[in-house]
Order: C-alpha cells, then structure tokens, then sequence
C-alpha cells in the first residue's frame, strides 16, 4: 500500500468540509451581550498625568552621559585636525583641552558619584551639551577658526567651572 502525501495528512487530521463548530475540541463560549446602564464615556477615566517634575536619578544620568559621549565625539573631530588645530592661538588649544578633560572627567565620575551631583551641576552639564550642539560643525576644514572661536566662547561661559580637573 503507498504512503500518503503530505497533502492526504493535512486533510485527513483537519478535513475542512465540517463546520468550525464541529471541528473545535471545546465549544466556543456563549456570546452574552452585555447592557450597561451608564454610558462608555462616563464609565472610562482619563489616564493620570505623568510627572516630569522627578525622574529616576539614573536615567537622568544616562541621557547626560550619552549627551557627554556625542559632545566627545563632536569635539575629537576638531582634536583630530592637528595641522589646523596647531595654527590656532595657544590659550584657544588650551579651552579646548579643558572642555575636553572636563568632559571626560564627567564621564569617568558620573556612575559613582553622578548621585552626589545638585541639580544645577546636571542641569550646567545638560545646558553645555545643549549650546555645544548649535555650533555647525558642518564644512568644518573652512569654518574651523569659526568653530573654536565658538567653542571657546562657549568654554568662558563657565557652565563646566565647578570641575577641578
């Protein structure tokens, strides 16, 4: 006797010439229409308003440490001009190096005493990030003298100062 296909199987475990309702091991339940007595409107309630006013500290510190590590990247791409960076005047390069060690000290201190940190040294950190992301960096080989002197300026701002480096 041959073997029968696959498609003999398939009919034989599920023939489809019974209705869904014979074919089910369990009867579907009994449809029972419900009549309220208030109105939909009335019986639903507005979801609660989030509060912005405190967030988790930690995830305040990890949307500040990813804003830090983008301003790295940003400013590794004017570090990385050397043959512009060194034509520029000295106490410029020195701002530079300043951001950047500051902003590498925020991100080798911010799991272990990021905690400890007011609210105004996040929100100082957050508002750099912030000011350095409006400065185009766009075309940077023409504009770089453009570009540090906004960097520099942003540096005299003094939003990182409370960082001893």
């Amino acid at each position: 006797m041959p073997l029968p296909t696959i498609h003999q199987i398939v009919f034989v475990i599920a023939p489809l010439d019974r209705p869904l309702a014979a074919r089910l091991t369990t009867p579907p339940p009994v449809f029972v229409p419900s009549i309220s007595t208030v109105p939909l409107q009335y019986r639903i309630t507005a979801p609660s308003l989030p509060s912005f006013a405190r967030r988790d500290p930690v995830d305040l510190l990890a949307i500040i440490s990813s804003k830090v590590n983008a301003v790295i990247k940003r400013l590794q791409a004017i570090f990385d001009r050397k043959d512009q960076l060194l034509d520029t005047p000295h106490d410029h390069r020195l701002a530079l190096q300043r951001i950047g060690d500051r902003l590498e000290w925020i991100l080798d201190n911010i799991t272990e005493n990021g905690t400890s940190w007011t609210r105004s040294q996040q929100q100082n950190i957050d508002w750099f990030c912030k000011e350095f992301g409006k400065v185009r960096f766009s075309g940077l080989g023409q504009n770089f003298e453009r570009v540090v002197k906004a960097l520099v300026e942003l540096e005299h701002f003094g939003y990182l100062d409370w960082i001893v480096v």
